[in-house]
């Protein structure tokens, strides 16, 4: 787990199956169920939460204390709050997460406000010894479960491996979008009028949002396939680059390594290999409209 809180000194006591400062106590996740909606590309979470604590317990139904489940993986970071010695439903927006890598998921909980630990019973008899009076403050953590690793299915599809971002800091100017290859998704950084009109047209049919896409991202796969002739080795284990190397493997009955080599580039290549990816994009496309239609 990057989420490492197990090394960490706390100067008051943490309710955790790595600690003991809490006597006979338990607090731990379980994922009880998931279902994966490919069409979506969500994964949800029926997540019980398990906390035998009577005090702690009380003060969550006050309010006073919250589970707050912790998802984190590079870069992304969420947080939403579970329901107490119940099953709460998460679901998972995948098109936010990088598919060939877990995500890290644990529960914390999170004081709200201050309050005292009245009943020393339940604590490590050293905590009777070290203190008179055991105050947790608001922002405080008083305890963390265990973590859970959760793998993600991966979207083949050649929409999966884009994500379109709205300009909201005008770094485009008057440029309409432009292209990074450096994450798991090719990114496209959208001029904020063109993403507002193509959000318009997501709300008014969501089946059709892969046929959006052509227009934008046909510059993007040429960009992409361009880089992976100068580059194959720096990008190949990205989730772009193992999607639309895949689908000019799946052409040529060839390796990738063996194709995406500098002295073999040549600018009609790199359309050929863009047509058979726009090509599997306007499928995947017509396959989810007709799906849709037929529901």
């Amino acid at each position: 787990m990057k989420i490492n809180l197990k090394n960490t000194c706390y100067p008051k006591p943490i309710l955790s199956e790595l600690t003991d400062d809490y006597v006979n106590n338990k607090f731990s996740i379980q994922i009880e169920d998931q279902v994966y909606d490919k069409e979506e590309q969500t994964l949800t979470l029926k997540i019980n939460t398990i906390l035998k604590n009577d005090f702690l317990n009380k003060l969550i139904t006050e309010e006073k204390v919250y589970i707050i489940l912790h998802l984190e993986q590079k870069t992304q970071r969420e947080l939403s709050v579970l329901n107490i010695n119940s099953i709460t439903e998460k679901t998972i927006d995948l098109y936010k997460y990088s598919t060939n890598e877990s995500i890290e998921m644990l529960a914390i909980l999170y004081c709200a406000v201050d309050f005292k630990i009245t009943d020393k019973q339940m604590l490590n008899s050293i905590y009777g010894i070290l203190d008179d009076e055991i105050l947790y403050e608001r922002g405080d953590i008083i305890g963390f479960s265990n973590g859970i690793d959760i793998k993600l299915p991966e979207d083949k599809r050649i929409g999966s491996i884009f994500n379109l971002i709205k300009d909201t800091e005008n770094v485009l100017k008057d440029q309409p979008f432009s292209v990074s290859l450096d994450g798991e998704l090719i990114q496209i950084l959208m001029n904020n009028n063109i993403h507002n009109k193509f959000v318009s047209l997501y709300k008014k049919d969501q089946y059709i949002k892969r046929l959006m896409f052509f227009t934008i991202v046909e510059p993007a796969i040429i960009t992409a396939y361009t880089e992976m002739f100068m580059s194959y080795e720096n990008y190949k284990e990205k989730k772009w680059c193992r999607t639309l190397a895949g689908k000019v493997e799946k052409n040529l009955k060839q390796p990738a390594d063996e194709i995406f080599i500098e002295e073999n580039y040549d600018i009609s290549k790199v359309y050929k290999f863009a047509n058979y990816a726009l090509g599997e994009l306007y499928k995947d496309a017509l396959d989810i409209y007709e799906s849709g239609m037929e529901d």
